[in-house]
């Protein structure tokens, strides 16, 4: 798999950690993803509108750990009717999330369509490493609500699709989201001089996306809400999870010391009890999906 690049510098990639959490080789299968519903309602709506069969070019954009193109490519369904001359691309500004999709495509069958699968490092606000109108399906999960600047990075998707090209985003509806809200209660009782919400953006409301994508320039814009669900093993494996893995929250903690932070677990802990006393356990979200046309 080839791997194209910008000029980032991902020396110091504070989304390792992340990326080998959030992986599928790391995450019991049992457990509810809350990426699933949302994906697979995106795939089927792109599908209806544009049907991957007739793709010049495949993009999950802010890939991650490249969950759209593993649902889509181990889908017969879909996998058989994309063309065998079609580019299929996982792009991230992250480094270490890349080599998580490596390390997936390096697991798939000869035979699948993973085996064409390549890496674009890039950022989702800029897509510089894209030609103008080169892609034909640009979709992304959990990525556009948490950058600085959504509204480049729909500007810039749209200048790489091609006519007729289409995009297709999926966001966290963070005020409807059990455990995006629930840190935020904990860190404001506990810890009120720090930040207390999680680095989001207009993407976290469906007004936001519809607007971003119309102001774009984007026709036959759609957007439409799913409901999600978050599992976790124990309380205190989440805890953990939130307070040491997950960057836009560990960011915020780092005048704490191991006491404090030790206490901050121990009272999310609490705080996922009142939504749940299951372990595992499930909370409960909503995603917010916007897609639309060149």
């Amino acid at each position: 798999m080839g791997e194209s690049s910008t000029n980032h510098d991902n020396s110091n990639d504070t989304w390792r950690g992340l990326a080998q959490a959030a992986s599928y080789q790391n995450r019991p299968t049992t457990l509810a993803d809350p990426r699933l519903p949302a994906i697979a309602s995106l795939i089927s709506n792109v599908n209806e509108t544009s049907p991957f069969s007739t793709a010049s070019t495949i993009l999950e954009s802010g890939s991650g750990t490249a969950p759209i193109l593993d649902t889509l490519l181990s889908d017969p369904k879909h996998a058989y009717n994309i063309p065998h001359d079609c580019r299929i691309v996982a792009s991230d500004y992250s480094r270490a999330m890349l080599d998580q999709v490596k390390k997936t495509k390096g697991q798939k069958p000869q035979d699948s369509a993973w085996t064409r699968a390549e890496t674009v490092l890039d950022d989702a606000q800029s897509m510089e490493n894209f030609a103008d109108g080169s892609i034909t399906h640009a979709l992304s999960s959990y990525t556009f609500f948490l950058v600085p600047d959504p509204t480049a990075a729909v500007k810039a998707h749209h200048r790489i699709l091609a006519p007729n090209g289409i995009l297709a985003t999926a966001s966290l509806y963070t005020k409807k989201v059990e455990w995006a809200t629930l840190t935020g209660r904990v860190l404001a009782r506990l810890h009120p001089e720090l930040p207390t919400t999680v680095s989001v953006n207009a993407h976290a409301t469906p007004e936001g996306v519809e607007k971003d994508f119309r102001e774009a320039h984007f026709r036959d814009v759609r957007v439409w809400q799913v409901d999600v669900e978050m599992g976790f093993e124990s309380r205190e494996k989440w805890a953990r999870f939130c307070t040491e893995l997950l960057p836009n929250v560990r960011e915020r903690l780092t005048g704490l010391d191991e006491a404090q932070k030790k206490t901050l677990r121990e009272a999310i802990q609490e705080e996922v009890k009142e939504i749940t006393q299951d372990e595992p356990g499930i909370m409960k979200g909503v995603a917010i999906i916007g897609m639309g046309r060149k």
